[in-house]
């Protein structure tokens, strides 16, 4: 029996095992003509676009990919600085990625989320996080030195 992640198409067998007759076989042999091939890609893309999460104590630069990142800055301010964001754009063949980053701690000290030399996040070269569970979340925009706020 295929597991559960198989993407490819049961076997006649495999079909016959839960259908009630050969004619049911047939009907449910066709619904896969109608899937797109390139949905058999969605694996790769799935990847392609997880989230990963990271916990921080210290500054931080993030790489390129989709991020969440934790910031603990109980031990004193933490800076959290983006990748560039034409290269990062241009790595995921003109797609859009989101970076996430949220203040994880109580304490007093700031989280500054930081972008590379002549890049902003809505024009402005860094933002703040001042509260414990404060979030920022930013976007790449294409063909722009800039990052996007997103939702």
């Amino acid at each position: 029996m295929s597991t559960i992640n198989d993407l490819r198409p049961l076997t006649r067998k495999e079909l016959a095992s839960f259908l009630p007759n050969d004619r049911a076989v047939r009907a449910f042999e066709r619904l896969f003509d109608l899937i797109p091939p390139d949905l058999n890609d969605i694996n790769t893309y799935l990847d392609e676009i997880k989230i990963q999460p990271v916990n921080v104590s210290i500054d931080y630069d993030i790489p390129n990919g989709n991020y969440i990142i934790l910031v603990d800055a109980t031990s004193g301010p933490v800076t959290v600085t983006l990748p560039n964001v034409e290269v990062a754009f241009s790595t995921y063949n003109g797609s859009y990625f989101t970076i996430g980053v949220s203040k994880a701690d109580t304490s007093s000290n700031i989280v500054t989320i930081a972008c590379q030399p002549g890049q902003t996040i809505v024009g402005e070269a860094t933002q703040v996080l001042l509260e414990h569970g404060e979030v920022i979340n930013v976007v790449s925009e294409p063909s722009t030195t800039n990052w996007m706020l997103a939702a």
